[in-house]
């Protein structure tokens, strides 16, 4: 390399910066160029730089490696003349004389630094200042300088230039240069020097000092900066240990101002730092300051976006120094990645959002605890930093203002600003913000004044005042969600119930539930409020700034919009029932809300549109404030509200005072003057007649929309279903609007009307506004009880108030006269307002007080004792003898006994008072505690809200008497007053009357430390303690800690809690590569659908790698991959399921049994459920609640929506090359399984949907196969499909295998189909339960089918009744029958009532009968005598009513029901034998197939099936037969229950008798015999005949004797009974016979304990005997056996045989017959245990074992009797808990064996 003479490097070093200012290179490269001295890479390198500086700079950098005459060529270069004019001259003359010392340029050729110490170890301070000088070094031109002084080789130049960063480049160099020796330290701190860096220069002479070379973007904070507790939380989380620190809170809170603040804090403690704000608001923005920051390191932008993250978090980790990442304004935490997010030593995340909790991308989690909330100032920091420049404002008015912006720092500093500069009041600044001129006015001022502190325009559009910003936040908010935001603007900022708010939306109940929902989720996330509470409970709190700038963002007519409909939704919430605790609760919680609501409406009814609805608001508002101790309140808003009323009705009062005149004077017939009006009183009716017209012709003006809103459309409180469902008229889903604060459907309120239980709109529209004033004066009347001393001194006052309520009493009497309306008013003005005058001692003498209080008396006992019924509003609100009003009339009765003592002149007319008062203090009492409502636990749910008023009531009574008991009692009352309302943490007089009774008390007992007590209860007086529990609301999924270490040895590292990262994944070929690794390894192989897709040597033993496979295909595990090894994967257990639940702190309160009914119907699947619980969790809403809202699509498609946000960030396959795959959520997974079905199997999957989940039989799923070998294959599939995608299992073989199905796949598939589709699904099985749901049960294998479809019916039935088609009507009927009929059948009667009269409902509506036609039928016609042919007229209109019902049915229908006859075994046999030569009906028996068109033909034919035509004319008919049949036969299975409820036995006997009279009426139109004529006179009303209640001994013969004389009768029936159309018995059928003789055993028995002589009894007993033997021998024969032996068919019933057997024979008393009734006992036992179900017939052989045993007494007698009492009672106990009866029987069988034994 040439060098240029050390003289001239000298003189270009030493005028280095002189010809880089002055000199363009534009002028001399050219010259040079020419020369020779650059080459053309050279001028291009030259051209490369960016400035003109930069440019000459690099040509000085050239110059020395140049060669000796470079430098005169250089100087040539600059005194060539360009356009005639030498420009550098100058410049080339200064350079050539240059002279520098011969000192200087030995020292420099030596390599000696005269300012650093000999002694210092040079290299060992470039290494220790090594990572600060690197991070300010420009490499380039360092090397460039060390090349020029023969330091640097080019060679190490370039091994330099290779590496990738200018920090790694920087440090390559610092690690040469050691190596070079003590001339290269020189050089490089003369190098340092020459680029003006004497700082890092300074450093390697030894001399103290620090670098300041920050990479920073962001600007200081605002210099009005305050320190807060805020600020002293976020610096003690940048101290600590957390490396992610996240500020979250609302616009404006300051959460910028104090990342900035610590920004400042961290440059200051690390002063090489990187230190930069990202954007975070939008994705551009963020990008764009990603790319900056990497500029700013000098690393290159790649053009791939994607690598953006991983190319900032290496040059942050080349660069070596603390970094500090601030990311602000972050919306969307998806925008974060680990390399971002990348741990460092001293270095801190710091993210800012008004996000509540931000979303977060699978692959990164931010812990819980990294989350700290910024609320802004304190209120006393918030009046401190006012004050600063606001010193002479009083702190009150600082105050009111740090309130209205909520402490909120953004909005205080512009305030301040406004109010230091303008030199106003903080009330005159408070007035302008109100009105939008003016605020917009203030708002630009602070824009102007913020401005200041905002440097980037984006900033400045973002907010920069506080109104802006919060608009800008609300904006984020959906529609739906904003609209509903928005009303609460107009609300007080606390504890607002967002259950009023879903009236804003105008959907569904579960639209609007779903609505509430995303309002929660979306107003805490965005922090514009707080929500505390669950379902309906929920409460709302938000800042007073941001309900300021949604109002100033209305135009004036949007404004009155929204006030209207706030006022509306207020209307039908806020109500005056505050009767009990539960109910009144919401109307508490709106009292504030609507005080605010009053005044802005008030502002802004100009034009009168308000008037209504503020003088019903205002109404109840100013009652509700008596309630509340506020009556002073209370009297200003009742006085508006009559102002209101009386505008409406245009009422001017002087008209009203001379039309009052007229009718006195006509009353009186004479003139009279104003003056002389006579009595208060009768002032009070005439002015109620005139206001009465006036009220009312302004009422039916009012527009239809009003009595929408006030009458049809309110809110039934449950005390209104609580009387609705006592008088047994409680309309359709009331329960359910009840529960969920839902407003009257139009549908409910006609309901309402047509059941007498509301009254009628247009009638209401007369009555309304009268009322609505009467209620009214009523409420402001009452205020003089609450203010008796305000009024002691104003006598006119007091007058007015009883004016009002005296008034309020005749409006309503006119209302009664006019309408026939009786209104709750006309009730409570006398009850609660004029009787209470009666009461008032003031101004009366003991005579008249006397008077007044017995008429007091009487009136309050005619009350006790009336049955009146009362409406409020067009709602019945009192029926009868209710317990509050029972309650509320015997308290004032107290009073009135209490008064009349006092003035009583004897002791016995005081002690005759003092025993009335106590009885109606009890009375009181009980009623009072009767109303009290407790769960499970104990724990008071519902209560009168005034109970402790009663218990201060009666402490008060026995306090007053003198006996020393009596006080004792007194003082219990007072302490349970005490303890409830201290359990309701409210202060209120009821609270400070119970103390003051406990103090006085104690005072008077005095015992012990009674007076420390007493002492103690004055103290208490007045205070108050509250409480607050803060849930924490995470959401994480639960991590076994166990898997960690386990994930960990196979390359899983855990990065954080629940996260889990590969940190290498290698795809291994093959088993050779897999052996030659040298590290374990994990491979899990996720998903695996097909076998082939395993390499098969990764199941072979491997060393050091452990191998997971996951499937949902079991049918692997039938091939290789099975053994020890395979684990089946359930999901949770219910236990499991519920700790999973309690994980998760809002889920902790949960009710257990609401929890495990979410468990149950997910199956525990861990995906449904945490979806679910972080659903309720950000939602705070209850599983019930939850459970609710998945009853309706629409709502679980908005679940869905929400799920898949939230739990896809933890669920995550790899996908094709589209990306990821994210299981979003359980129903989307499940779908996506079902999708790989074929379709026959989808659609055998859709039936399976609306059955029970378990133990299907696929023989009902595969009905619409075909043949058997189709049906076969179908199943065959179904089976395969399903359990390849774990869908499913199916269990048994053949025909019996029956499949089960998770609930959740069930309800995916529900929510999958329309609704179309739904219906059609829901009616083809329908009709297919029909074919095998059937009532013949006679035998076992016949009946099973039919049993085990039980709960699948049950689960139909339930969907078709959502579904409530019109063509469903007569198959369900039909289900219900067959369904209630075999709930009698398994010992479940009080089950099987509820369907049959479902079924009964339905076929009566079908053929239009009404209650009064079904129920007559019976009139007049007594059992014994209908063997004739006599049936009245109501039997044969009910007859033709069915008859015409079923002709108008379609022939489809007829066609279907003979079509899908599948026929059982009896069947078969009665077939066979009217058609010996035909035997293809047993192959369709075998096939369980429908018959063949042939086979019916051939059928009808022979007589054995009725044709289509005859049919219809019976089948209706017939199906009310059995429906009756099955309902009256009920009594008989609950005859406990019906012992004390003769109406309802009396109700079962008439079915049964209709059953029969329309069953004879078949067979006179028709000529058809009907199954159920000859079942119901066999099972039914003859078994009537044989009851002993309530007949005598001669009458009860009789009757047996009859019975007995028809059993004998009807066994030797050879009449052809029909049954659907088929031919069901025919002659003397063995069943049958069987049937008749154990009723004749039983006809038998009874006589002989009724026979008169010995001679008579034994008759009867072998002729009983007889039909034993002959019954027995009958049912045993029907016991068919295979070849083996084995039996494989049997009576049902058999055990019911061997029991009448062993009855009879133990009831004589011959030891042989007992040995032989035991045998028999013992038989049926044993053939109920074998068949492993617990019924009837097993309790009946229990009792008579152990009676028998008992009997018999023989040895081993009594130790097994007592094995046999044991079982019966658990048996009892666990099955039949409400036999109560048979228990108490039990167990004194029990006892009697332990004290014999």
């Amino acid at each position: 390399m040439y060098k240029m003479d050390v003289r001239d490097r000298n003189k270009l070093r030493m005028n280095h910066r002189l010809l880089k200012r002055t000199v363009s290179t534009h002028y001399i490269k050219g010259y040079l160029y020419e020369k020779g001295v650059l080459t053309i890479d050279d001028v291009d390198r030259i051209d490369n730089k960016a400035t003109e500086e930069d440019k000459m700079e690099t040509l000085l950098f050239m110059l020395p490696r140049k060669g000796d005459g470079a430098f005169q060529k250089f100087c040539s270069a600059l005194k060539e003349k360009q356009d005639g004019t030498a420009t550098y001259r100058e410049v080339a003359e200064k350079l050539e004389s240059t002279v520098s010392s011969s000192e200087e340029e030995r020292e420099f050729q030596q390599g000696s630094s005269p300012d650093v110490r000999e002694d210092v170890a040079r290299w060992d301070l470039l290494r220790k200042h090594r990572r600060d000088i690197a991070t300010c070094l420009d490499t380039e031109k360092t090397c460039l300088l060390l090349l020029n002084s023969d330091v640097l080789t080019d060679r190490e130049r370039t091994v330099i230039e290779r590496e990738e960063s200018p920090p790694e480049r920087a440090q390559t160099l610092l690690r040469i240069l050691p190596t070079k020796g003590t001339t290269a330290f020189h050089a490089f701190r003369q190098a340092l020097k020459d680029q003006r860096r004497d700082d890092l220069a300074a450093l390697l002479a030894g001399e103290p000092g620090r670098v300041y070379n920050p990479v920073k973007n962001f600007a200081k904070p605002v210099s009005h900066f305050y320190t807060s507790e805020d600020a002293r939380q976020v610096n003690l989380a940048m101290e600590g240990g957390r490396f992610v620190v996240v500020l979250s809170g609302i616009t404006g809170s300051g959460k910028t101002q104090l990342a900035l603040w610590q920004a400042q804090l961290f440059v200051e403690r690390h002063p090489t730092a990187v230190v930069w704000r990202l954007d975070g608001h939008d994705k551009k923005s963020f990008l764009t300051d990603k790319q900056n920051l990497l500029q700013a390191l000098k690393e290159k932008v790649p053009t791939d976006d994607t690598q953006l993250d991983d190319c900032v978090a290496k040059a942050l980790d080349n660069r070596k120094t603390p970094v500090l990442l601030i990311m602000d304004d972050l919306d969307d935490g998806l925008f974060l990645s680990p390399a971002l997010l990348k741990p460092r030593k001293e270095s801190k995340i710091l993210l800012i959002t008004h996000r509540k909790r931000l979303q977060q991308p699978s692959n990164v989690s931010i812990p819980e605890d990294s989350y700290i909330t910024v609320n802004g100032f304190l209120k006393e920091e918030a009046v401190e930093f006012l004050r600063m420049k606001l010193q002479d404002h009083p702190a009150d008015e600082l105050r009111s203002l740090a309130t209205t912006f909520s402490g909120l720092p953004l909005g205080l500093a512009a305030a301040r600003s406004y109010l230091f500069y303008a030199k106003t009041s903080v009330e005159n600044y408070l007035t302008l913000l109100e009105k939008r001129e003016t605020a917009s006015k203030l708002e630009e001022k602070a824009d102007k004044w913020m401005s200041q502190f905002y440097e980037r325009p984006e900033d400045q559009k973002a907010g920069r005042n506080l109104f802006a910003a919060l608009r800008l936040a609300v904006s984020k908010l959906d529609q739906q969600t904003r609209s509903m935001f928005q009303l609460t603007g107009y609300m007080d900022k606390s504890r607002i119930p967002i259950v009023v708010l879903k009236e804003d939306v105008q959907d569904s109940p579960a639209m609007r539930n779903v609505a509430l929902n995303h309002l929660v989720m979306q107003v805490e996330d965005l922090s514009l409020g707080t929500v505390e509470g669950i379902d309906n409970d929920r409460v709302l709190s938000v800042h007073e700034v941001t309900q300021l700038v949604m109002r100033l963002s209305f135009t004036e007519q949007e404004e009155k919009e929204r006030l209207k409909k706030l006022q509306d939704i207020l209307l039908k919430y806020f109500v005056k029932d505050n009767r009990y605790t539960k109910s009144g609760r919401l109307a508490e919680l709106l009292q504030p809300h609507v005080g605010k609501a009053l005044r802005y409406a008030k502002a802004v009814n100009d034009d009168g549109r308000f008037s209504l609805a503020l003088a019903r608001l205002s109404e109840v508002y100013g009652f509700m404030n008596t309630q509340c101790g506020m009556p002073g309140n209370a009297e200003e808003h009742l006085r508006a509200a009559k102002d209101h009323i009386e505008d409406l009705a245009k009422i001017d009062w002087r008209d009203v005072n001379y039309q009052v005149i007229e009718k006195l004077q006509a009353h009186t017939r004479g003139y009279i003057s104003i003056d002389e009006q006579g009595s208060v009183e009768e002032k009070s009716v005439k002015e109620a007649e005139v206001l009465y017209w006036k009220l009312s012709e302004a009422s039916k003006r009012l527009p239809d929309e009003v009595f929408t809103t006030m009458i049809q459309s309110r809110v039934i409180v449950d005390q209104d279903l609580a009387l609705f469902r006592a008088l047994g008229k409680a309309p359709a889903g009331l329960a359910e609007s009840v529960r969920n604060k839902e407003p009257l459907t139009q549908a409910q309120y006609r309901k309402m009307v047509e059941d007498g239980i509301a009254i009628d709109v247009e009638r209401m529209k007369e009555a309304y506004l009268p009322e609505l004033y009467a209620s009214i004066n009523y409420s402001l009347g009452r205020c003089f009880f609450y203010m008796k001393e305000k009024y002691a001194n104003d006598p006119a006052g007091k007058d007015s108030l009883i004016r009002s309520m005296q008034l309020a009493y005749y409006v309503c009497d006119q209302i009664k006269k006019h309408t026939g309306i009786p209104v709750l008013h006309r009730y409570l003005s006398e009850t609660n307002a004029l009787l209470y005058l009666r009461l008032e001692e003031e101004g009366k003498s003991p005579d008249d007080l006397r008077r007044d209080i017995k008429y007091a008396t009487k009136r309050y006992s005619e009350f006790v004792e009336g049955r009146g019924e009362y409406f409020e509003f067009g709602v019945l609100k009192k029926s009868g003898q209710d317990s509050y009003s029972l309650m509320m009339c015997q308290r004032q009765l107290v009073k009135c006994f209490n008064a009349l003592i006092k003035l009583s002149e004897t002791e016995e007319e005081k002690l005759a008072y003092f025993e009335q008062a106590q009885t109606e203090c009890r009375n009181m009492i009980m009623q009072a505690e009767k109303q009290v409502e407790k769960d499970a636990y104990g724990k008071i749910v519902e209560r009168p809200e005034r109970l402790a008023v009663f218990y201060n009531t009666a402490g008060r009574f026995f306090a007053d008497d003198g006996d020393s008991k009596k006080l004792e009692e007194a003082l219990d009352w007072f302490q349970k007053a005490y303890d409830l309302e201290t359990e309701r943490g409210k202060e209120d007089y009821p609270l400070s009357d119970a103390l003051f009774g406990l103090a006085e008390g104690l005072v008077r007992r005095n015992h012990g430390d009674d007076l420390e007590k007493a002492e103690g209860y004055v103290a208490a007086e007045g205070e108050t303690g509250t409480g607050i529990l803060a849930h924490d609301s995470a959401g994480n999924l639960r991590v076994r800690e166990d898997a960690v270490g386990a994930l960990a040895g196979g390359g899983v590292q855990a990065t954080a809690r629940g996260r889990y990262t590969v940190e290498t994944c290698l795809l291994s070929p093959n088993q050779q590569a897999i052996r030659q690794l040298k590290v374990p390894m994990f491979v899990l192989i996720d998903d695996l659908d097909e076998e082939e897709r395993l390499p098969p040597f990764l199941l072979k033993s491997q060393p050091r790698c452990h191998v997971v496979i996951t499937t949902h295909n079991r049918k692997l595990l039938k091939g290789s991959i099975m053994g020890p090894e395979v684990i089946l994967v359930n999901g949770f257990n219910r236990e499991e399921a519920f700790s999973f639940f309690n994980q998760e702190s809002q889920a902790q309160g949960f009710d257990r049994a609401e929890v495990l009914t979410l468990v149950d119907k997910f199956d525990g699947l861990p995906l449904g459920l945490a979806a679910s619980r972080g659903y309720m969790a950000r939602c705070r809403i209850s599983p019930r609640a939850y459970l609710h809202l998945l009853d309706e699509k629409a709502a679980v498609s908005r679940i869905e929506e929400e799920e898949s946000r939230w739990i896809g960030r933890y669920y995550e396959k790899p996908g094709t090359k589209d990306g990821a795959i994210k299981l979003l959520n359980l129903f989307a997974a499940i779908r996506m399984a079902v999708d790989k079905l074929s379709p026959s199997v989808v659609s055998m999957l859709k039936l399976a949907a609306f059955m029970e989940n378990t133990n299907i039989p696929l023989l009902v799923l595969t009905e619409d196969a075909g043949t058997p070998h189709m049906r076969q294959e179908r199943a065959d599939a179904l089976e395969r499909e399903a359990e390849s995608l774990s869908l499913a299992t199916v269990e048994g073989d053949g025909e019996n295998r029956v499949l089960s199905l998770h609930r959740v796949t069930q309800t995916s598939m529900q929510l999958a189909m329309t609704e179309e589709e739904e219906k059609e699904v829901v009616h083809r099985l329908l009709n297919i339960l029909l074919t095998y749901f059937v009532k013949d049960n006679r035998y076992s294998s016949s009946g099973q089918l039919s049993y085990s479809l039980m709960p699948h019916v049950e689960t139909v039935l339930s969907h078709a009744s959502r579904i409530s088609r019109d063509d469903h009507r007569l198959t369900r009927a039909r289900l219900y029958e067959v369904l209630g009929f075999l709930y009698t059948q398994r010992g479940m009667a009080a089950k099987a009532e509820g369907p049959l009269r479902i079924a009964k409902k339905l076929l009566e509506d079908l053929a239009e009968v009404t209650l009064q036609e079904s129920s007559e039928t019976v009139q007049g016609q007594l059992t014994r005598e209908a063997d004739g042919d006599e049936v009245n007229q109501d039997t044969q209109l009910l007859f033709e009513k069915l008859t015409l019902a079923g002709q108008n049915l379609s022939d489809s229908v007829y066609s279907q029901i003979l079509q899908s006859k599948v026929l059982v075994d009896q069947d078969i046999e009665l077939f066979r034998r009217k058609l010996p030569t035909e035997g293809d009906l047993v192959q369709t028996l075998g096939d369980k197939q429908h018959l063949s068109p042939a086979q019916l033909d051939l059928l009808v034919r022979h007589g054995l099936l009725l044709p289509p035509d005859r049919l219809k004319e019976v089948y209706l008919p017939e199906l009310h037969v059995s429906i009756n049949y099955s309902l009256g036969r009920c009594y008989f299975y609950s005859k406990e229950k019906y012992r004390t409820d003769q109406e309802g036995k009396q109700d079962l006997v008439k079915c049964m008798e209709v059953a029969y009279n329309l069953a004879k009426e078949i067979h006179r139109r028709t000529d058809v015999s009907v199954l159920h004529q000859y079942l119901t006179e066999r099972n039914a009303l003859l078994y009537l005949r044989l009851e002993e209640e309530g007949k005598d001994a001669k009458h009860l013969k009789e009757d047996i004797l009859y019975a007995r004389e028809r059993y004998s009768a009807l066994l030797q029936d050879q009449d052809d009974y029909f049954e659907v159309g088929m031919l069901k018995k025919s002659g003397r059928e063995l069943y049958s016979m069987m049937m008749c003789h154990r009723q004749l055993v039983r006809c038998y028995n009874q006589l002989i304990e009724l026979a008169d002589t010995e001679e008579e009894k034994a008759v009867y007993f072998e002729q009983a005997q007889q039909h034993c033997r002959e019954m027995i021998q009958y049912a045993e024969g029907e016991i068919r056996k295979d070849e083996h032996g084995k039996v494989t068919d049997q009576l049902e019933r058999l055990a019911n045989f061997y029991n009448t057997a062993g009855r009879f024979l133990a009831a004589d008393h011959n030891p042989t017959h007992l040995d032989e009734a035991l045998e028999w006992y013992r038989k049926a036992y044993q053939h109920e245990k074998g068949r492993g179900k617990v019924d009837y017939p097993l309790s009946d052989a229990l009792f008579g074992l152990t009676e028998g045993l008992i009997r018999r007494g023989r040895e081993g007698d009594f130790s097994e009797a007592l094995e046999f009492a044991t079982e019966l009672l658990a048996v009892y106990k666990a099955n039949w808990p409400e036999k109560t009866r048979d228990i108490e029987k039990a167990n004194a069988l029990l006892k009697k064996v332990i004290e014999l034994g």
